[in-house]
């Protein structure tokens, strides 16, 4: 077996007052005005005023070519500025970093440069070259027209509103132009709310329940329209990060990360096997010539330590770089629970020709911390004669449990333009995993419902996991009709190896725990080699008409699974063949209205068989979807409504006849209503509302869920979160934002025997920036709510008590 040990590891260096704040943000979000030019976006840190000599304003431009750093003053300044072509070539700008007046930016910009400046008027600048010898010579008036960069759907957002994305088609698409529900959490959300988590940054996401299992700082707990995301299901640059749970868990670091993108609803078309509740797609931060360098110190709650470091750009002609580093070292709310990692990613971009784009990734994650199995519910959700549960309460043995993780990967994506309509993309993984966990977790209550049995749980783990996905789009005409079509081959591999031991532990007071029990590891008495693969054929089309447009997608898919078990010697093998569809319609008003109409489906394979030995079919989901988006013109906002049907079928159940097996008669359905809204103001206010409904059933089964609401599914939950920031004037830089997350009742077991209470939690956050450093302080859970999250009597899982950190960044 080629699991490694990792022993060795080292240390690294109620809801009225929230409907109406809900009611006041939604509506703030549909008329904030926020005018900026459709499909761009700023520079981070702009800071706009009307005239050049209006007050003194943030500028926050790096050490890069004048003819890039005096685009970037005129954006930030709001003055008009053109492209300077020969009279800026070879000149570099010593950049400016702080708040100050345009003239006196431009001073700094500009030294050492030999040109200077004088403004002819309120937007337009004169540019003068001083020789060597004589006075100024002057120059004609230059207007300096500052473009916005264009966003594309892999790169930096406009602040929170995001404009395109590639994960709901595969292609650099606008979101009002994809007819499915899809969110994105942009790297200026992530900045301003520090999550320390995926889950923990999708808590402003609607459809989303983020921690769906409390407190896990090894495992994103995330349910996507009542269905819930098993370890795995992450996707990153559009490939699967890992096949399933084989390997125990995985928690992606933010801090590499450019976006934070949701699909809502089935996305086997384009993803193959896949949950019909959606998937959580990362995209990675990716090296490019617009120079990025900062470092962030950060400490708080729990003797948190971390620092980090983000660094990038040109490297030579047509060659840019990025290096992403992060260390921490810091416990948790739960005693003797460690949450410490060692992270770096290192990235090459090349443009060999104006027409490819190769880019290669490497990353390195090291993690030492634990999974909480949970608590029971009798202290916890229920009564218990003793009391309450501490919420710091650690159910292991200090000296005992303990779970580290490696995980190295390499990246290679590609992109080559054959011609005005071909282009070629291609991204290939090759990652290589090892885990290695023992610890102990609770069985059940003794009668006095304070001592608790335990069992002991070994797992050791390893995998090769490789995934490629090579795809051709065309863009071309049949008569009134544009088409962008694409067609593509994806491919994921994974050999497994893993090996399990369970036994019995000793037991433990609840409520006066004694630790240092003598604790025998069992012999390893489960097992098993697998070989993972599966590939797929999909074929997608664009279509547009006038104001229509259509899209069309199919998929075929085959998955196979071979594994040898190593304890009684036997091979069993699983092929699971699928095609799945996808329509949508959508119809683009002139004011930025577009309803839109769609269906999907999604297939995943379940393993096993049933009486007779066949092999279980594929579960599957259909998604029936109706909604519209708006994004007024020249306004930095978007809103989604959508209300969705959605059939999970071929769910295993107990067979009536044939007892301890199962049938796949099950079938559970979600349906309900979305709601989010997003929007920059120019004056510096960010806004995002959110709303959720969903009523989630068990509508076939032979068991006692049948009629019943799956586990942590709330029917109701909503947010508000709003930013302030004052642009101009002798207090710029401040910053105050809040925001608020309602989460309804659930229930804690699949037969609803009890009910876990809902709960509203407000955080906070405080921030400056003064010249080029950024202070922030973050307050999560602000004022301590209790949040409780179960899926079984003995699986209740405290939520994030309050959590507070303190961050200094330098940027330069």
């Amino acid at each position: 077996m080629r699991c490694r040990s990792l022993a060795a590891f080292n240390q690294v260096t109620e809801n009225k007052t929230f409907i109406s704040a809900l009611l006041l943000g939604s509506a703030l979000v549909a008329i904030s005005p926020a005018p900026a030019l459709a499909g761009e976006m700023p520079v981070s840190g702009v800071q706009v005023v009307a005239q050049a000599d209006q007050g003194r304003v943030r500028f926050s431009i790096p050490a890069q070519g004048l003819e890039n750093a005096l685009n970037q003053f005129g954006r930030q300044a709001g003055l008009q500025v053109t492209t300077l072509g020969a009279l800026a070539a070879g000149l570099r700008s010593p950049g400016v970093s702080g708040t100050f007046t345009p003239a006196e930016a431009l001073d700094r910009l500009l030294a050492g440069t030999g040109l200077t400046y004088r403004f002819t008027d309120a937007g337009t600048v004169a540019l003068s070259m001083l020789p060597q010898g004589s006075g100024p010579v002057e120059l004609p008036p230059v207007n300096v027209q500052g473009r916005r960069g264009t966003e594309t759907a892999w790169g930096p957002a406009d602040g929170y509103v995001a404009q395109r994305s590639a994960s709901g088609t595969k292609t650099d698409t606008p979101l009002s132009e994809t007819p499915q529900s899809v969110s994105v959490v942009t790297r200026a959300q992530l900045d301003e709310q520090k999550p320390r988590q995926i889950s923990e940054a999708l808590r402003y996401t609607a459809g989303v329940r983020s921690e769906a299992g409390g407190l896990q700082m090894q495992h994103d707990g995330i349910q996507i329209r009542g269905f819930t995301q098993y370890a795995g299901y992450l996707y990153r640059d559009g490939t699967r990060e890992t096949p399933g749970a084989y390997l125990g868990f995985h928690a992606p670091e933010p801090y590499n990360l450019e976006r934070v993108e949701v699909i809502k609803g089935p996305a086997s078309v384009l993803y193959g096997q896949s949950s019909p509740g959606g998937l959580v797609n990362l995209v990675t931060k990716r090296p490019g010539e617009t120079p990025v360098n900062e470092v962030e110190v950060q400490g708080g709650s729990f003797e948190r330590k971390q620092v980090a470091a983000d660094i990038g750009g040109a490297l030579a002609d047509r060659v840019s770089y990025r290096l992403v580093a992060l260390a921490r070292d810091s416990g948790t709310q739960v005693d003797h629970v460690d949450d410490n990692r060692a992270f770096i990613a290192g990235g090459l971009t090349f443009r060999p020709g104006d027409d490819t784009t190769i880019t290669l990734l490497l990353d390195h994650q090291r993690d030492d911390s634990l999974y909480l199995y949970g608590m029971p519910a009798a202290g916890t959700a229920l009564s218990n004669a003793n009391g309450k549960i501490p919420l710091n309460r650690f159910l292991g043995e200090p000296d005992f449990d303990s779970t580290y993780l490696n995980k190295t990967s390499f990246s290679a994506l590609s992109q080559h333009h054959l011609d005005e309509a071909w282009t070629f993309r291609q991204t290939l993984r090759f990652s290589d995993h090892d885990y290695d966990s023992k610890t102990l977790y609770v069985t059940g209550l003794q009668a006095n419902q304070r001592i608790a049995n335990r069992n002991v749980y070994r797992r050791l783990a390893a995998a090769r996991v490789f995934t490629a996905d090579n795809q051709v789009e065309a863009k071309f005409e049949t008569g009134p009709v544009g088409h962008t079509a694409l067609a593509g081959f994806d491919y994921q591999h994974a050999s497994l190896d893993v090996m399990t031991a369970t036994g019995t532990g000793p037991t433990l007071d609840l409520f006066s725990p004694s630790y240092g029990a003598a604790v025998s590891i069992p012999a390893f008495n489960s097992g098993n080699d697998q070989k993972v693969a599966q590939y797929g054929f999909y074929a997608q089309d664009q279509l547009r008409y006038g104001d229509w447009i259509l899209v069309l997608g199919g998929r075929q898919d085959r998955a196979t699974t071979e594994t040898y078990n190593r304890f009684t010697a036997g091979r069993t093998e699983q092929d699971d063949r699928a095609f799945t569809g996808r329509a949508g319609l959508m119809y683009q008003f002139d004011f930025g209205l577009v309803p839109y109409v769609s269906y999907a489906e999604s297939f995943e394979p379940v393993s096993g068989t049933a009486f007779g030995g066949k092999p279980f079919d594929p579960e599957t989901g259909r998604q029936k979807e109706i909604g519209f988006k708006f994004q007024p013109k020249d306004y930095n906002s978007f809103i989604t409504v959508s209300a969705f049907d959605l059939q999970r079928q071929n769910v295993t159940t107990s067979d009536p006849v044939n007892t301890g097996f199962s049938v796949q008669t099950g079938e559970v359905s979600s349906r309900g209503l979305e709601f989010e809204g997003k929007a920059g103001l120019a004056d510096g206010l960010d806004l995002i509302a959110t709303y959720t409904y969903i009523d989630s059933e068990v509508t076939r089964s032979n068991g006692t869920d049948l009629g019943k609401r799956p586990v942590q599914s709330p029917a109701h939950m909503a947010s508000v979160w709003a930013d302030y920031t004052i642009r101009s004037g002798d207090f710029a830089g401040f910053g105050i934002g809040g925001g608020l997350r309602y989460i309804g009742d659930t229930y804690g077991d699949s037969t609803n025997s009890f009910e876990v209470s809902g709960f509203t939690l407000v955080d906070a956050a405080l921030h400056y920036d003064w010249n080029s450093l950024r202070f922030s302080l973050n307050a999560a859970n602000l004022f301590d709510k209790e949040n409780l999250s179960c899926r079984s009597s003995t699986g209740c899982t405290y939520g994030a008590g309050r959590t507070v950190i303190g961050a200094v960044r330098y940027r330069w």
